[in-house]
């Protein structure tokens, strides 16, 4: 088990964790997108043109190249690695984006009335990304530097997207897309398809460290077995997910590690920062620890419980000095038996409609395995405002808060909050 500290001084928690350590090592390979696949040797002056032939070639350690990676020269879907993998931007934080579009596609301009309007024929789709749009204002890719896109929106008709310059609507295998600026797709259109970029069940070591994910499943690992496995991950973002799963999906490993992580519009039911032990049996329940991770515009409208960060399942975490902020739910939840320590998390701006789904930080229910409560201990964090409930303890649940917490909810807490 890892050996670390938590510092306080005043009110504001750090920590000593090294990740490190926790990256796989073994045979390098090199990919960038001037590399080849035929006369290449995956070495960094001779390169490989994609991350399936590095995988192919037996890598423990890949070096990623910038760029956008499509589903044609990235992995496989769903890649699943057999052996204990890193896989690192080669050119720092935010430059490798690793995606599941689809290129290729032949579009077609409609007639008059929907002449803004353009078809192409794909089926499957879960978002369009125009990389020419206008972009978030004050949210940035891992770089630090290039503004974060925003998704086109999504319509229920051709009418409607004609209407509505930036968007998009598909009905069978019908792709319709209207851009911002009425120019024709080309290839700064992505269409990112519901398939997973990633779904290790393998017992297998994983390391990620400066990779954007756009698509389904950048972060996850779900072994089909006990294990004393470990997922790392540094400085990466998963963008654009939805239904396939959530956007961290951890389900019975030993250890899971997220640093400086981000995850950002989920467009489907789902979680940002999601952790299960659910398999019968286990041995071992899985541990986390979030330290300066962030998440925003997680889940689907209407939805009630999809959070921020969630654990489940006894397992037992540590977040400091994360944000997880609009999510359709409670932004920071834990249940089923699951115990955290949280140091300077900041959660709130729930989407959900009000209630106690409504809320900042929520404890509650009892574990199926032993019976115990779910608890949660809070110290220096703060409730962000427009949540209807900064802390609530639901059945089941024992929450305990220091008195430095920041209460910036419209109507308080819900349940007997223990001061420590």
């Amino acid at each position: 088990s890892p050996s670390f500290s938590i510092l306080k001084s005043g009110n504001s928690y750090s920590t000593n964790f090294d990740i490190s350590g926790y990256k796989p090592s073994g045979t390098i390979k090199y990919v960038t997108k001037s590399g080849n696949d035929t006369t290449g040797d995956g070495s960094s002056g001779n390169p490989y043109r994609t991350l399936t032939k590095a995988d192919t070639a037996g890598a423990n350690v890949v070096y990623v190249g910038q760029g956008v990676w499509d589903r044609s020269d990235g992995f496989a879907a769903n890649f699943n690695p057999t052996r204990n993998m890193s896989i690192i931007s080669l050119d720092g934080a935010g430059k490798a984006i690793l995606t599941r579009h689809a290129t290729g596609l032949s579009w077609t301009q409609q007639s008059s009335p929907n002449d803004n309007v353009y078809l192409a024929t794909r089926s499957s789709v879960r978002t369009v990304i125009d990389l020419n749009a206008p972009r978030r204002s004050g949210e940035y890719l891992k770089d630090g530097v290039t503004k974060a896109p925003i998704p086109l929106s999504v319509q229920t008709s051709i009418s409607n997207c004609q209407a509505n310059p930036g968007s998009w609507y598909i009905t069978g295998s019908n792709l319709y897309v209207r851009t911002f600026d009425g120019r024709a797709p080309d290839s700064n259109i992505l269409v990112l398809l519901i398939e997973n970029i990633m779904a290790p069940t393998n017992s297998v070591n994983l390391y990620l460290e400066g990779l954007e994910g756009w698509g389904d499943c950048l972060a996850r690992h779900q072994p089909a077995a006990n294990n004393t496995n470990t997922f790392a991950w540094k400085d990466c973002a998963a963008r654009f997910g939805g239904s396939a799963a959530n956007g961290l999906h951890i389900n019975n490993i030993d250890y899971c590690y997220s640093l400086n992580c981000e995850i950002t519009d989920l467009s489907s039911s789902v979680d940002a920062f999601n952790y299960h032990s659910d398999q019968a049996g286990l041995t071992t329940r899985t541990k986390f620890l979030e330290v300066g991770c962030r998440s925003r515009r997680i889940g689907l409208s209407g939805a009630t419980n999809n959070n921020g960060s969630t654990s489940h399942d006894n397992c037992a975490g540590i977040r400091i000095g994360c944000d997880h902020q609009q999510s359709y739910g409670p932004t920071v939840g834990d249940v089923l038996g699951a115990h955290t320590l949280n140091f300077n998390v900041t959660g709130g701006n729930s989407l959900a409609v009000n209630g106690l789904s409504k809320c900042a930080f929520q404890i509650g229910t009892v574990s199926t395995i032993d019976g115990g409560n779910s608890k949660m201990w809070l110290y220096g964090s703060t409730a962000a405002s427009g949540s209807y409930y900064a802390r609530v303890q639901a059945a089941g649940g024992e929450l305990y808060s220091d008195p430095t917490f920041t209460n910036g909810s419209s109507q308080g807490d819900n349940g007997t909050i223990t001061t420590i």
